[in-house]
């Protein structure tokens, strides 16, 4: 193990172990784990809603050009119910 062999490292891994034995230290890492993955989930919501709204506005715009509708459901991914609601 490379904490073995060298002083600082091993000093790091000490610190750890002994800041994680520590419940107001861990609660604090918990929480702001938990901030993080808030965040990332929010993030992905964001862009998943970016990406249909994205889509939806290509497909009106196919659809304004009079292409057939399966062919704008190729294009899009978007489905026939989808298409109609536009």
């Amino acid at each position: 193990m490379i904490a073995e062999r060298n002083p600082d490292i091993r000093g790091a891994v000490n610190t750890l172990y002994r800041l994680s034995e520590d419940p107001e230290v861990r609660a604090q890492l918990e929480y702001r784990d938990k901030v993080r993955r808030d965040h990332a989930t929010l993030l992905h919501a964001a862009v998943q809603e970016g990406e249909a709204q994205n889509r939806a506005g290509i497909a009106r715009n196919l659809k304004s050009l009079g292409l057939p509708l399966e062919v704008i459901e190729k294009a899009t991914g978007l489905g026939p119910e989808a298409l109609k609601q536009l």
